[in-house]
């Protein structure tokens, strides 16, 4: 009966699988990618829950995750992130009616070296799509005194979903690796007994 437990995991694992791919997704944050949009590279990401939007008008959801890099002159590459946060102000996503059509922030940070960054996200008015949703630009500075002031350049910036690989494809993954620990498991115990051990196929 032992023998043929093993066997039998691939087939209710399958069965699992199939049965999680027809449940309907659970909604959760959604990770989203901020992109140059002339020259298309990967700027930072942010993450934000659109059913803290309200789904008629106009409304604005803090972000629970954000990153952003920029270089600026001699200060070089800078991110900041949430982490960094001085200001009361947190970047937030702008929804109409359920669906994200901007982001803003004008918040301070501060990172190690005593350089205080402001980071300033200016949302356009009526953006076409989120191909450019803002305007970006980065300032650096060292504290206290707020002297070396440098300015990044302005940046149009639009927004992307991160790709994120499916709950099914996650699971059928696992199942996999499990499989084949089971059957190298297997394979090892044949061996250890002396008996000849059985084919991979």
């Amino acid at each position: 009966m032992s023998s043929r437990l093993p066997r039998c995991l691939p087939l209710l694992a399958g069965l699992l699988l199939v049965s999680l791919a027809r449940s309907p997704a659970l909604a959760a944050p959604i990770d989203y990618v901020i992109f140059d949009k002339d020259t298309l590279l990967d700027l930072g990401t942010f993450t934000v829950d659109p059913t803290l939007a309200s789904p008629n008008g106009t409304s604005n959801v803090e972000m629970t995750a954000f990153s952003i890099t920029d270089t600026i002159a001699t200060y070089g590459s800078l991110t900041v992130t949430l982490d960094d946060l001085i200001s009361m102000s947190t970047p937030h996503a702008r929804f109409v009616d359920g669906q994200i059509n901007a982001i803003s922030s004008n918040t301070q940070y501060e990172l190690p070296g005593n350089i205080g960054v402001n980071v300033d996200i200016v949302p356009q008015v009526a953006p076409v799509d989120v191909n450019f949703v803002a305007v970006f630009q980065m300032f650096a500075v060292t504290l206290p005194g707020l002297t070396n002031m440098h300015v990044g350049p302005t940046r149009g910036i639009g927004i992307r979903e991160a790709a994120v690989p499916e709950p099914s494809t996650m699971l059928l993954m696992s199942v996999g690796t499990g499989a084949i620990a089971i059957l190298r498991r297997r394979r090892l115990r044949a061996l250890e007994a002396g008996a000849a051990p059985r084919a991979w196929a």
